[in-house]
């Protein structure tokens, strides 16, 4: 959301809020407390890595880090849902 904020563009500002709304809807009825301490560990260091991506405008680099981001959670699906 900084990101389309920052560039000033309102359209991707305002689809931004929508998703994060979905997202935090989303995880209020998941049982997101359930996910396992090594999973949540993975998901913020691939964050991370995704951000850096970014930052040096990497974007081979960013979709490797977001696809493997966005994977990681499938062993964990049985656990939430």
């Amino acid at each position: 959301y900084a990101l389309a904020e920052a560039t000033g563009n309102i359209v991707i500002c305002e689809m931004m809020k929508l998703l994060a709304e979905k997202v935090s809807w989303h995880h209020a009825q998941l049982k997101t407390a359930l996910l396992s301490m090594p999973y949540r560990e993975h998901s913020i260091c691939s964050a991370r890595q995704l951000v850096d991506c970014l930052k040096a405008v990497d974007k081979p680099g960013a979709v490797d880090c977001m696809r493997e981001h966005l994977n990681a959670i499938r062993p964990e699906l049985k656990d939430i849902l």
